[in-house]
């Protein structure tokens, strides 16, 4: 497929289509990027003060959040635990207080 094909594809698809598009393709960038910021590619943990690699994993974990949201997985994770799993994330770089104010920040921009 072509970028133009693409290009088209995305436009002729419906809106939840082009969200799960958008969703699926953070969660590959967030793989691609790994290679960036590791001399072990694919090892998030390989540098334990790479605030970028923790950043990366939240990325990913929230990526992987909307896409379960959008296909409507019946398994998917809880507002609780989905909080948990990024705070977990966050601890690795000392980045829970960010993290909360980006996540209040997220919610009250909802356009409600």
């Amino acid at each position: 497929m072509t970028l133009e094909e693409l290009g088209r594809a995305y436009d002729s698809s419906s809106k939840e289509q082009q969200v799960y598009f958008l969703a699926r393709l953070m969660k590959e960038l967030t793989i691609m990027v790994r290679s960036y910021y590791s001399r072990t590619p694919q090892i998030v943990h390989s540098d334990p003060d790479s605030g970028v690699g923790v950043l990366n994993e939240i990325q990913h974990q929230a990526a992987r959040h909307v896409t379960d949201v959008l296909l409507q997985q019946p398994d998917r994770a809880s507002g609780n635990a989905i909080i948990e799993n990024l705070m977990g994330w966050a601890q690795h770089g000392n980045l829970e207080r960010d993290l909360t104010e980006a996540l209040v920040r997220a919610w009250r921009l909802l356009p409600l």
